[in-house]
C-alpha cells in the first residue's frame, strides 16, 4: 500500500504546509502585537510589539486553528496546568512564582515541531562482528501527514538478528502507516487515544505476521526488540517490545522558582528477570533461571529455557522473532503508553537499544542531551561515552539511539528520516525526498 499520497502529492501538500505556517505566524504575531501580553517571567505587561513567550503560536500543523488573545489578561501556573484545572490568573497561588504567559486553551493549542538526529554503531574494539542494530525516523510528516512523526530503535539478537531488525526498520513504518490509515477509512477519530493504541497494536501484530511468514529468515533463535514514538500533535504513544528503552527529559520548577530537569521512563525493560514477567513465562510452560554449568554452578542473570532442554536461554520476555521462545511466553506483542506533551515543559525524547543503557543511566543521558547544542551533538557525545564506558568494561555491545527535540516554537519544522550512518545532516532537498518517499514491504 505505501504511503497514502504519491511522491509528488506528497511534495506539493509540504511545501503548501510550510507556506501556511509563514502566514499564520505573521498573522498571530501582529494579532499579539495590538495587544497587551503577560510576561512569562516577570507577570507584568509588555509593550506592543514585544516578544513574549506567547509567539510559539507562529507555527501550526494540520488543521488546528490558532487561538486569538481575547483575553490578554489569562496566564497559567504551573501548578493549574499539571492538574489540568482552569487557572485564576494573578489570583491563583503559584508555588515558584513564575508565569508562563498562556492560558491553558492557548498551552492545549500549542503547536510542537520535532528535530531528530539518530545514529547506530557497531560497538568498542572487536568484540563484535556486525551490528545487529538499526534505528528508523520520520519527524514532522509521517505517513504524509503534517504534524506526525514516527521514531524507533530495534536491536537485533541471534544468528540472524541483524537481518530481523534490518526486515522490521523496513515493514514497521509502513505497517503503523496503513494501520492508522485503515482506521482513518473506518471513519476512526485518531483524536481518541484508545483507537490510536488499537492500530498501533494491530501494527505489530501485522509485523510479526509478516516476519514469519514472508521474510525467508530462520526465527528459531533470532530475533529483535522494538521501541516506537509515534507523535501526533501534542500527544505521544510509546510502544515497546524487549529492552530498548525510550525516556523523556523535561523541565520541572522548584519550590525556590529554579528550573531543573526531570528524567521519565515511558517504556518497561522486558526482561525475564522482572517479576512479572518471570510468573507470565512460567505459566506459559518456560523455565526462568539462570544458566547451569556442567559442574551444577549457575552463573549470569535469569534466561527463559524450554523445560526440559537448555535452550534458547533468551534474556528478554518479549521480542519480533525468537520462534521457539515464543511457544513459551515470550511475545512480540506490546506495551503501549498514550501521554500527552506538557508545553514548553517536555523537551526532549531518546530512544536507544541496551547498549546505551547497559552503561549509561537515565539521568546521565539526560543530562548529555540537555547539555549538548543540538540533537547532532547528543547523540555523538553519547556515543563516545557509552564507547568508553565499555572499554572500561573490557567488552562490548552494539548501540542505536534517536535523539528527539521538542520545539515548541519552530518557525519551520524540518522533515528527517532515517540513516544507516552517524551522519544524517544530508541537504534539505536530499531529506525531504527520503523523507517522503513511498514504502512498501519488501
Amino acid at each position: 500500500m505505501g504511503c497514502v499520497q504519491s511522491r509528488a502529492e506528497c511534495f506539493n501538500a509540504k511545501s503548501k504546509h510550510l507556506a501556511s505556517l509563514k502566514s499564520c505566524g505573521s498573522s498571530f504575531r501582529q494579532q499579539l502585537s495590538d495587544k497587551k501580553l503577560i510576561s512569562p517571567t516577570s507577570g507584568k505587561h509588555l509593550e506592543a510589539g514585544a516578544e513574549p513567550l506567547a509567539t510559539v503560536f507562529h507555527s501550526s500543523f494540520g488543521n488546528s486553528s490558532l487561538v486569538s488573545t481575547t483575553d490578554s489578561e489569562g496566564v497559567a501556573c504551573k501548578d493549574c496546568i499539571k492538574a489540568q484545572q482552569p487557572c485564576e490568573g494573578n489570583n491563583c497561588p503559584d508555588d515558584d512564582g513564575q508565569l508562563l504567559g498562556l492560558s491553558p486553551e492557548q498551552l492545549d493549542a500549542t503547536p510542537v515541531a520535532c528535530v531528530a538526529s539518530g545514529l547506530t554503531n557497531i560497538g568498542f574494539g572487536t568484540f563484535k562482528k556486525e551490528n545487529q542494530d538499526d534505528f528508523f525516523m520520520e519527524a514532522n510528516f509521517f505517513g504524509g501527514k503534517p504534524g506526525r512523526s514516527l521514531f524507533a530503535v530495534f536491536d537485533g539478537h541471534g544468528t540472524n538478528g541483524m537481518h530481523v531488525a534490518k526486515a522490521c526498520k523496513t515493514y514497521s513504518p509502513n505497517a503503523i502507516a496503513q494501520s492508522l490509515a485503515a482506521a482513518e477509512n473506518e471513519g476512526t477519530n485518531l483524536d481518541c487515544p484508545d483507537r490510536v493504541t488499537q492500530a498501533i497494536n494491530t501494527a505489530f501484530d501485522n509485523v510479526d505476521k509478516y516476519l514469519k511468514t514472508e521474510v525467508k529468515i530462520n526465527l528459531d533463535s533470532s530475533g529483535t526488540t522494538a521501541s516506537m514514538v509515534f507523535q501526533q500533535g501534542q500527544h505521544l504513544w510509546v510502544a515497546s517490545c524487549g529492552d530498548s528503552r525510550v525516556i523523556l527529559c523535561s523541565r520541572r520548577a522548584s519550590a525556590s522558582g529554579k528550573s531543573h530537569w526531570h528524567v521519565e521512563p515511558l517504556t518497561h525493560d522486558h526482561r525475564v528477570t522482572c517479576p512479572k514477567e518471570a510468573a507470565r513465562l512460567r505459566t506459559c510452560g518456560g523455565r526462568v533461571c539462570p544458566k547451569t554449568l556442567p559442574c551444577g554452578r549457575s552463573i549470569g542473570p535469569a534466561r527463559l529455557w524450554l523445560k526440559d532442554l537448555p535452550f534458547p536461554g533468551l534474556c528478554l520476555s518479549r521480542s519480533f522473532g525468537d520462534a521457539v521462545a515464543a511457544t513459551i511466553g515470550c511475545t512480540s506483542k506490546p506495551e503501549v503508553l498514550h501521554r500527552k506533551l506538557q508545553p514548553f515543559q517536555d523537551a526532549f525524547l531518546v530512544l536507544a537499544t541496551d547498549g546505551i543503557w547497559d552503561v549509561l543511566k537515565n539521568e546521565q543521558v539526560c543530562e548529555i542531551v540537555t547539555e549538548s547544542s543540538d540533537p547532532d551533538a547528543a547523540v555523538q557525545t553519547m556515543l563516545e561515552q557509552a564507547l568508553e564506558a565499555w572499554e572500561d568494561r573490557i567488552a562490548s555491545d552494539n548501540i542505536s539511539m534517536v535523539v528527539v527535540k521538542l520545539d515548541w516554537g519552530a518557525e519551520e519544522p524540518e522533515t528527517t528520516c532515517s540513516s544507516t550512518s552517524a551522519d544524517i545532516s544530508a541537504e534539505a532537498s536530499t531529506i525531504a525526498e527520503q523523507d517522503l518517499r513511498t514504502r512498501s514491504p519488501p
